[in-house]
């Protein structure tokens, strides 16, 4: 591993040294140096006057507050940056900060909080420290700045980083956004605030201070940044994990290597790298009917906060006005109110958020209604921007980049007016919730074998699914991957992708899955899988979460009354809900009909209702239960924390064969329209498809039977061709 030499060291603080030069000082009494600098503070003072003066006002009145909410480990500190911010800001326009600082130094002053770290939120203290430097008399400067140094060198047994290059894709390394103790290991962030703010000051443990802040920034250019750039927008585990910490905590990482340590990430990143992709990632991932992120992979859904208190960064380095709309529409909504304060939190805006970046929505963007995010492996579409009852919906298939990443390749989800496509699974937790953590809530294909052995088996079978990698530790890693995307705003959105590494290799020899969502007046989604079995005796189900009761036509076979119910025939029913969701903008409901074309003979199962809705696998007799017990064996309601999908459809074919093909054909259709299907199958030499009906518009679909998924489309309208083209077999290069 390469160190910095001193030489090094002092250019990796040009961005404050340059202001040393220029007024004859010594380098560590230049402040604030972390994540702000002298030139943003007189920023902040002429904004203040201007254009966000009722935002000042509002953070003023926090401010005065003093620091909120310290003791609580668990989150962000209120009217702590705030108060620091303020000192700043009214110091430079020639008034009193001194109360603003006082606030947070009579809490420092205290005997309590005079512990390594200052006892809670030990990065967020460190922040503070560099933004009340100038109130603090030379003997504080030097007692608390030893003693953050202290837990620099101290925390996790370790004063440098080195972590390996996968380390970087770690919620837990980069720390959750409270900075506190709790699910914090390495401590990137916090420990790099800390090393910018007490330089000089660390006494006994400025080596060690010196030492972390070094190993930090050439790790961070040889391995980090990288890194995430590989990974792209979509964090390694979603916005769950990423909502928890990383979202917010990797972007100020950035912002304090900017203003630190003479070097831009923002302006470094790859065209498809994680800063690049971040705001697409958080709005492409919001679902029309209310607003919130999608329930996908370890995400339970939610508001974007985190990403509304990273976007004013992107607004300021990237000129991105989506970005200013974002900030803008965070505070119009109050996703970053508090109950510990009355005003929203607003000190993100204010201290990078440039005026002369004006906001700017998608759809006045023109951001197309499809994004492919390559490092994850997933695809959004939509049907329209800043419509409420648009369509939405999710394909992915991607690498594993860290331990929580959940295990649902091939998995999509698709929302209009209220989910249509869910995933079972409540917001159980990977640590004990282990059906949850497995695949069987996800939309997939099993292929159930008896001698299949899976991990995480506490109260969670073997399900048929995919191979349970969850909290294994081989990253980045190959579970399925997409083989092709296109899209066309006025046609379609189209994505393929191989699954076959996500199964495991004694049960399946191929599965590939190919998803078409056609737009227009009358919509529907086209989802073709290839599956070939190592046996034709093992059992394939083609599985698919609601959240609502279906009807499903064809002759019915009573299995369990009200539960359990199986049919021999080929078409479902169902109407788009909420699923336990709250706060719809959305108005009425979307009436869903499901077609399956292929096999020819399929029996559809529909499983659910109360004491049913998580179940296991239908051919695994040790599953036949009701899968809510915890890894202790005690009911745990996690599993019913909405979203959540209360049924299921299990579509199998009738005959057992080794190699089979499930086409499915899902019509949306608004209340009062016929909710007929009329998808006619076709076969042409090596191809399998469908006529699809849509209004005006007449859709034939075909896909290749064998080789690298692929096909032919044909889309004509009022009789006329208006596309006719094979379907995409690779990856755009831009």
């Amino acid at each position: 591993m390469r160190y910095w030499n001193r030489r090094q060291l002092l250019r990796a603080a040009a961005s404050f040294t340059a202001l040393v030069r220029s007024r004859g000082q010594d380098a560590s009494s230049v402040h604030p140096r972390a994540l702000i600098t002298p030139e943003m503070v007189w920023e902040m003072v002429e904004k203040v006057k201007g254009p966000f003066a009722a935002e000042y006002r509002m953070m003023l009145e926090t401010a005065s507050l003093g620091p909120r909410g310290l003791d609580n480990r668990w989150g962000i500190p209120a009217a702590f940056m705030e108060a620091g911010l303020a000192y700043q800001i009214e110091r430079a326009s020639g008034r009193d900060g001194q109360p603003f600082a006082g606030k947070i130094l009579n809490i420092w002053r205290d005997p309590e909080w005079q512990k390594p770290g200052l006892r809670r939120h030990f990065g967020w203290q460190g922040l503070l420290y560099d933004w009340i430097y100038d109130a603090m008399t030379d003997a504080e400067r030097n007692r608390f700045g030893e003693l953050l140094g202290e837990w620099v060198a101290t925390w996790w047994n370790n004063g440098e980083v080195n972590i390996p290059r996968s380390g970087w894709w770690y919620n837990q390394h980069w720390g959750p956004a409270h900075l506190d103790e709790a699910n914090h290991r390495v401590a990137l962030l916090a420990k790099l605030l800390i090393d910018l703010a007490v330089m000089g000051h660390a006494g006994k443990f400025e080596d060690a201070v010196r030492r972390n802040l070094e190993t930090f920034r050439a790790r961070f250019l040889s391995d980090g940044l990288p890194a995430l750039d590989e990974m792209g927008g979509i964090w390694s585990e979603s916005s769950g994990h990423g909502n928890y910490g990383p979202l917010l905590t990797v972007i100020l990482g950035y912002q304090a290597v900017k203003s630190g340590l003479d070097f831009d990430p923002f302006e470094k990143s790859a065209p498809h790298g994680f800063a690049r992709e971040y705001i697409q990632a958080a709005i492409y991932g919001m679902m029309p009917h209310n607003g919130k992120l999608a329930y996908i992979d370890d995400s339970s859904s939610g508001y974007p906060n985190q990403q509304a208190r990273a976007a004013p960064l992107f607004a300021r380095h990237y000129g991105d006005r989506v970005a200013r709309w974002f900030s803008d529409l965070a505070l119009e909504k109050h996703w970053l109110r508090s109950s510990r304060v009355p005003q929203d939190e607003v000190w993100q805006r204010i201290a990078f958020l440039p005026e002369n970046v004006l906001p700017q929505s998608p759809a006045e963007a023109e951001w197309p209604l499809a994004c492919l995010f390559r490092g994850a492996g997933h695809v959004y579409m939509r049907s329209a921007w800043n419509d409420a009852n648009a369509t939405w919906a999710f394909f992915g298939a991607g690498p594993s980049y860290a331990g929580h990443s959940r295990d649902d390749e091939g998995h999509f989800l698709i929302t209009r007016r209220g989910h249509v496509v869910n995933r079972s699974g409540g917001a159980g937790h990977n640590d004990n919730c282990y059906y949850s953590g497995g695949s069987l809530i996800y939309n997939i294909m099993t292929v159930y074998h008896p001698d299949e052995q899976m991990r995480r088996t506490q109260h969670n079978e073997n399900d048929g699914g995919l191979i349970r990698y969850v909290y294994s530790n081989r990253f980045p890693m190959e579970r399925g991957h997409l083989t092709a995307f296109w899209h066309d705003d006025s046609l379609a959105t189209y994505a393929a992708a191989d699954l076959t590494k996500g199964y495991w290799a004694g049960k399946v020899c191929e599965v590939t899955r190919q998803f078409l969502y056609l737009r227009g007046a009358h919509e529907c989604f086209v989802i073709f899988d290839r599956v070939e079995a190592t046996a034709a005796n093992l059992p394939k189900v083609w599985m698919l979460h609601l959240p609502a009761e279906p009807e499903v036509d064809g002759t019915p076979r009573v299995i369990i009354p009200e539960h359990v119910t199986a049919f021999e025939g080929s078409i479902a029913r169902w109407w788009s809900d909420m699923a336990g969701d709250t706060d719809a903008i959305s108005q009425g409901r979307t009436r869903a009909v499901l077609q399956a074309v292929a096999p020819r003979a399929v029996r559809i199962t529909k499983r659910g209702g109360d004491g049913h809705d998580f179940w296991g696998h239908p051919y695994n007799p040790a599953a036949q239960y009701n899968h809510t017990l915890d890894i202790k064996g005690v009911e745990n309601e996690a599993y019913r924390r909405p979203p959540y999908s209360p049924w299921r459809l299990e579509v199998e074919p009738v005959e057992s064969q080794v190699r089979d093909y499930f086409l499915h054909v899902l019509f949306l259709k608004n209340e009062g329209d016929p909710d007929g299907a009329g998808a006619e199958r076709i076969e042409q030499q090596n191809r399998l498809g469908a006529h699809i009906p849509l209004g005006s518009r007449s859709v034939t679909v075909l896909f290749e039977l064998e080789g690298p998924p692929g096909g032919r489309l044909t889309i004509a309208d009022g009789g006329r061709t208006i596309h006719e083209a094979e379907l995409a077999r690779e990856i755009p290069r831009s």
